[in-house]
């Protein structure tokens, strides 16, 4: 059971990991893939997961800690899908560095 799992309530687990499912239906991981997906089809499922996280997290009103807990599950589901580190750290950093930050 990781940190994420202790703070977030279930329905925003549940929500987080629709929008990696989303993301994996729409970009799968390359060792699932065949052929080569198209920049614009990973840029906008890129887009949807940190709409969606982002969403998740305005609506809740989550504080700082549960946000970075947001962004911790949803690199879990990526590594656990299968994706390479390199990727799951670059989007985890956009995560927490854009799709979580508090508006005004």
């Amino acid at each position: 059971m990781s940190f994420a799992d202790l703070l977030l309530p279930g329905l925003a687990k549940a929500r987080a990991t629709e929008a990696v499912a989303a993301f994996v239906k729409t970009c799968p991981p390359p060792n699932r893939v065949a052929t080569a997906i198209s920049k614009g089809s990973a840029e906008k499922a890129l887009a949807s997961l940190y709409e969606g996280v982002s969403r998740l997290a305005h609506e809740h009103r989550f504080g700082i800690i549960r946000r970075a807990c947001i962004a911790k599950f949803v690199q879990e589901e990526m590594l656990a899908e299968g994706y390479p580190v390199e990727m799951v750290s670059v989007v985890t950093h956009a995560i927490t560095t854009n799709a979580l930050v508090k508006h005004a």
